[in-house]
């Protein structure tokens, strides 16, 4: 570590959802690297470069910077860029996206940026053997949301638990924020106020929040995750460490998921995008894929492997180093 080098960090660290775990991952592998200030006061003005989370669309930074002579932002833009954009990208002097989609989208509106990719904790999620539970568990993750396309994994389960009375329903889907969970107000397959109405409950374990610690003994228990997203402008946090620990996924085969996706996921790929870039899976297209994961088990393992292997170049360590990169070249 270079003692002389400073850096303010303006994101908050914590073991609970996706950016709180970036942070805390982040400050650990910079910290190796130079000195690293967690900025927690209300303060604008810095005498060292500044990495600050980006918000939204808008490109707004998460403070407000009045002087730094350096400052580095991180955005991860799933919608349409607001009319702020532009301006807004002038307040950083590197603006990274969390993925190579992220960057074209911010590129096509003029906006120079780069790709930057989040890591994955490999001393946490390690290669696991193939669960020996019973039946055929299907892990879904990530907060319950419209854009995480929930509604589609309980339409899809809805049919394939009817056929399969071994089927199981392992979900993480905890949400702290109301507003995004009535977002799911948006879906033509499922009602908000009622969402697993028609889901064999008995069969569906509803997890509780927990830290990111954690999760590896949840992802043991499943032979296959389920992400038809409709849009991530990173790469999928969730999707990435469950792929990690040796797990075959069925994914949205667009946005941010391509960066991480290789012969190995079985791919969601029929569908449409909506008017903002958003992609509307088929139905159909999941139970297949789920009926190719329950027929052969043998296949099912050789693509698990195969998708541990996809995102095992993915380390913290080098997007520390990119974001050390710009803020001291």
């Amino acid at each position: 570590m270079d003692s002389r080098m400073k850096l303010y960090f303006l994101g908050k660290p914590s073991d609970g959802f996706g950016w709180g775990v970036a942070n805390t991952n982040l400050v650990r592998e910079l910290s190796k690297l130079c000195t690293v200030e967690v900025e927690t006061t209300q303060r604008n003005k810095f005498d060292a470069p500044v990495f600050v989370p980006v918000a939204d669309s808008s490109l707004t930074p998460l403070r407000k910077i009045k002087r730094a002579p350096r400052t580095i932002g991180y955005c991860f833009t799933e919608w349409p860029l607001r009319e702020a954009a532009r301006r807004n990208a002038r307040l950083y002097d590197v603006l990274f996206a969390g993925s190579t989609w992220n960057t074209e989208r911010l590129l096509a509106g003029g906006i120079k940026a780069q790709t930057l990719i989040q890591g994955v904790d490999f001393e946490r999620f390690r290669p696991m053997p193939p669960t020996d539970r019973k039946g055929f568990v299907v892990f879904s993750g990530g907060k319950f949301e419209f854009r995480k396309g929930q509604d589609y994994v309980i339409t899809a389960m809805k049919r394939f638990m009817g056929v399969h009375a071994d089927a199981v329903l392992l979900t993480g889907w905890h949400n702290p924020w109301p507003q995004s969970i009535a977002s799911m107000s948006q879906s033509w397959l499922v009602e908000v106020k009622n969402p697993l109405e028609g889901l064999p409950l008995d069969r569906v374990i509803s997890l509780p929040a927990m830290p990111n610690e954690k999760t590896p003994d949840i992802y043991k228990l499943a032979h296959v995750g389920l992400f038809p997203n409709r849009c991530e402008a990173g790469t999928n946090m969730v999707m990435a460490e469950f792929m990690a620990c040796q797990r075959a996924v069925i994914a949205t085969a667009a946005h941010g998921h391509l960066d991480i996706l290789n012969e190995g996921a079985y791919k969601l790929t029929t569908g449409s995008l909506d008017p903002a870039g958003w992609f509307n899976c088929n139905v159909s297209d999941i139970l297949w894929r789920l009926e190719q994961a329950y027929d052969n088990r043998n296949e099912l393992n050789r693509r698990a492997e195969l998708c541990r292997k996809s995102v095992e170049r993915f380390t913290w360590e080098a997007c520390a180093k990119q974001i050390y990169d710009a803020a001291f070249s």
